[in-house]
């Protein structure tokens, strides 16, 4: 809550349903959390064609008209492979061709890992952070680990399957949703933001 007893309101940039409930559910009941498609009519496609998290994160938090009572929120987030110089980086969620499905970025991963020994690995997630149309900041999480050889693990989305975090030796897919969201790379900057709220 902020100073005057009211709940903070928090936009967030993103129609990705598992985004959303992961952030809810980190957040609490401390704020008030909505989507974006809660609170426009208007669904805006943002081209994500940065080089840069940054760029991609402040692309979406400044596409829609700011209403004067929610602070906007966007993330970017990726995954870094340390063998692969980065990648898939920036392209996470197209890294097997735009549309392609979670499952189907996993299977060309490991496929690219094949044979490798170095699979040091960390997830990194860049939140932007639209006060104003001037004033726009930015909070940083991440967490380090490595690619597993294999799929496990039945909750989490898109790399969960198959990223294990450093301290750990089963997938955040595995691990489930209550150790995740302690210690993932949103959580990291979810805690940030709430830092940069003053919450």
């Amino acid at each position: 809550m902020n100073e005057g007893g009211l709940l903070m309101k928090l936009l967030l940039m993103t129609q990705n349903k598992h985004k959303v409930r992961e952030c809810a559910q980190i957040l609490g009941s401390d704020v008030s959390l909505k989507s974006v498609s809660e609170v426009f009519d208007t669904r805006l496609s943002v081209l994500e064609d940065g080089t840069t998290f940054e760029e991609n994160a402040t692309k979406k938090v400044m596409a829609y008209p700011k209403l004067s009572d929610w602070i906007y929120v966007a993330e970017d987030s990726g995954l870094l492979v340390s063998a692969l110089d980065g990648a898939p980086g920036v392209q996470s969620a197209r890294y097997a061709g735009e549309g392609a499905s979670s499952e189907a970025c996993c299977e060309k991963l490991l496929l690219n890992l094949e044979g490798v020994k170095d699979r040091s690995a960390s997830f990194i997630a860049v939140m932007a952070v639209r006060f104003s149309d001037t004033d726009v900041r930015y909070v940083t999480g991440h967490v380090s680990g490595e690619i597993a050889t294999d799929f496990s693990g039945a909750s989490g989305f898109g790399y969960d399957p198959i990223f294990i975090p450093a301290g750990f030796d089963q997938s955040f897919a595995s691990l489930g949703e209550g150790v995740k969201n302690d210690i993932s790379h949103r959580s990291q900057a979810l805690s940030a933001l709430m830092t940069l709220l003053s919450l």
